[in-house]
């Protein structure tokens, strides 16, 4: 606005002096020139002419300048506004999915199983749909879940737990090493998971330490650096699971009248065959 105010003054200055100049010396331009009225009239015309042309180019600069000004504060304008709106989504998406999680964890404790089982599912996707925010959340609620169950899951059906194991289970590279990243492993710590049929379930790191796994088969279950201190082995299946070490096994126990069936598992690090050793559980 004040470059278009400067111009408009300048113009019309510059104008009135020429003209008031013209006016008052009009004889002695005439007699000096050695020209006719008409012929100083049709130059100063060019002269006015050209003037005006300077003007309107300058004015036009200045209207083309506020006009960029203009875009340029409507496009910051239109990209805070932007930015505002994601900020929002992202706010608003990210309380859905925390009531979703709250709902979820809610529904473990219910006395009803087919709302139990419908937490267990809907943490598990929950964890798969942002793992960066929840799995290692979903993976500490579940595993308290199977360490500490309701008076329900205690009982003798037991496939809530059996459903939360085999989450627990679905853990790819790329969990794990979240779960590392935050220094976290799978606290299934004096688990009662005895009398299970699991169906492989990645254990990897997890802490076994004091669980109970009488009678069970773990399948093709993913051992590796597993701790097994203390863990109850009394006719538990190992015999095609994956990443046992001797070292792991020795740490574990057993009734000596129901050794664990080891079958030809061989050590995940040297390749010999695994022996147990008649480790006793007090």
């Amino acid at each position: 606005m004040k470059r278009m105010c400067c111009v408009n003054l300048l113009g019309g200055l510059a104008l009135s002096i020429l003209t008031l100049t013209l006016w008052w010396h009009w004889d002695w331009v005439v007699s000096s020139s050695g020209e006719s009225g008409s012929t100083i009239l049709r130059n100063l015309g060019l002269v006015y002419g050209g003037l005006i042309a300077i003007w309107v180019a300058l004015w036009r600069g200045v209207v083309a300048d506020r006009q960029a000004e203009a875009s340029r504060v409507q496009g910051e304008s239109s990209m805070q506004l932007a930015k505002a709106a994601e900020v929002q989504a992202d706010t608003s998406q990210r309380g859905l999915l925390n009531e979703r999680y709250q709902r979820s964890a809610e529904m473990l404790g219910s006395k009803v199983m087919a709302v139990r089982l419908g937490g267990i599912f809907a943490l598990h996707r929950l964890g798969k749909h942002d793992p960066e925010q929840y799995h290692v959340q979903t993976m500490r609620l579940l595993s308290s879940f199977v360490c500490y169950p309701t008076e329900e899951a205690r009982s003798t059906d037991r496939e809530d737990v059996r459903v939360a194991l085999a989450v627990i289970g679905t853990r790819n590279k790329a969990d794990i090493a979240l779960e590392r990243k935050e220094a976290y492993r799978v606290f299934l710590i004096s688990a009662d998971l005895s009398n299970m049929i699991l169906r492989g379930p990645n254990l990897t790191g997890a802490k076994l330490i004091g669980a109970n796994l009488t009678n069970t088969f773990l399948g093709t279950a993913n051992l590796t650096g597993v701790h097994l201190f203390d863990a109850n082995l009394t006719r538990t299946d190992l015999s095609r699971t994956r990443g046992l070490t001797q070292f792991q096994l020795d740490e574990a126990c057993a009734d000596p009248a129901g050794p664990p069936k080891l079958g030809s598992l061989c050590d995940a690090r040297t390749g010999e065959p695994l022996v147990w050793n008649d480790n006793p559980c007090s």
